[in-house]
Order: structure tokens, then C-alpha cells, then sequence
């Protein structure tokens, strides 16, 4: 797999459906064009439920260069983990510390 134009960004779930979700990323394409994901990837990784997922934020290893949002590829979905008892956080580490 070639990983050139390949970098870690921020995300953020837009929709999240029975089977595909879809990811807003600004660093492409000013966010405006939604890329598809698979929701159960989302689910495992988060531990949110798919009503959870809408509004929330994450970073992603995306192809920022890619033409067509189908090779966008996005992937290595990282969230910020919640304490044990706590509300599931909607934003992203790197939004917190920014």
C-alpha cells in the first residue's frame, strides 16, 4: 500500500447508518464531502454505540491528496478514551490540547 499524501487529521462522524458511516475531514476537501466508513469499524474502535457516533470527533491516517473520496481511505480511527463512568467525550485529544 503506498502511503504517500498519507497523514494523521482530525475527523468528524456526520452520519452513522446500520452498515456505512461518514466521516467530515477538513484537511480534505474543506470537510465538505463526506467519506464513507464502515460504522461497525467505528463502534469497535470507540466503544460508542451507532446513535453515539453523530457529532463526534476523532483522528484519522487519511490520503489528504486523494481526488475522488473514495481514495481518501481513511483508517486507524483514534478516540479519546473516557473514564470508566464518564459520558463518552465527543472530541478528539488533539482538539483538547489545542
Amino acid at each position: 500500500m503506498r502511503t504517500t499524501g498519507y497523514q494523521r487529521t482530525q475527523a468528524r462522524v456526520v452520519r452513522a447508518g446500520d452498515v456505512t458511516s461518514y466521516l467530515s475531514i477538513e484537511a480534505w476537501c474543506g470537510g465538505q464531502v463526506a467519506v464513507r466508513v464502515s460504522t461497525v469499524s467505528l463502534t469497535s474502535t470507540s466503544g460508542l454505540s451507532r446513535d453515539q457516533l453523530p457529532g463526534t470527533e476523532l483522528t484519522v491516517h487519511a490520503n489528504l491528496t486523494a481526488v475522488a473520496d473514495t481514495d481518501v481511505d481513511p483508517g486507524d480511527f483514534r478516540f479519546d478514551v473516557p473514564a470508566p463512568d464518564a459520558q463518552p467525550s465527543r472530541t478528539s485529544a488533539i482538539a483538547a490540547t489545542a
